[in-house]
């Protein structure tokens, strides 16, 4: 038997489809997501700080800014987590970019040096530093899709 409309369904929704188990399964994907994207900033966020702190710290700009993407990763690791439904895809569009860019200073260092710096594939947590941003990064952007289209299906539904 289905459900009674507008019990369950949204306005106007003659289906007889229980809408709720939908939106419950939505929000657990949005809620894994948000984990898994904040422990991916986290995760770059500590890798930089545990660089600054073993030494990276005396290195001439490239120093602070290991600093201030440590700090960076846990702000923008909190805007995900508890960022409004309405702003969630620009907190973690915002997470993506800096995950990106942090993997494109990491190669440019390696290939070409950055302000005075070249970097080792053979650093310490060169690869964990890679994997992690990446993955990350991978997360965030499912995460940004996710809500993009989630609020498309929302206006779209609203229109009819």
């Amino acid at each position: 038997m289905g459900a009674t409309p507008g019990l369950h369904a949204g306005a106007g929704d003659t289906t007889g489809r229980d809408h709720t188990i939908e939106r419950s399964g939505s929000f657990l994907t949005v809620v894994v997501l948000r984990v898994l994207g904040a422990a991916g900033l986290l995760g770059n966020g500590w890798v930089h700080y545990h660089l600054w702190d073993q030494g990276y710290r005396s290195i001439k700009t490239i120093g602070p800014l290991f600093l201030l993407d440590a700090i960076a990763a846990v702000v923008l690791a909190m805007v995900v987590l508890a960022a409004p439904r309405r702003i969630l895809p620009l907190g973690a569009l915002a997470g993506f970019l800096m995950q990106v860019g942090t993997i494109a200073a990491l190669v440019v260092t390696t290939k070409r040096g950055l302000f005075g710096f070249t970097e080792s594939t053979k650093a310490p947590d060169y690869w964990e530093s890679v994997w992690v941003e990446s993955i990350g990064a991978l997360v965030l952007l499912v995460l940004v899709g996710y809500c993009v289209s989630r609020m498309r299906a929302r206006t779209v539904s609203r229109r009819w």
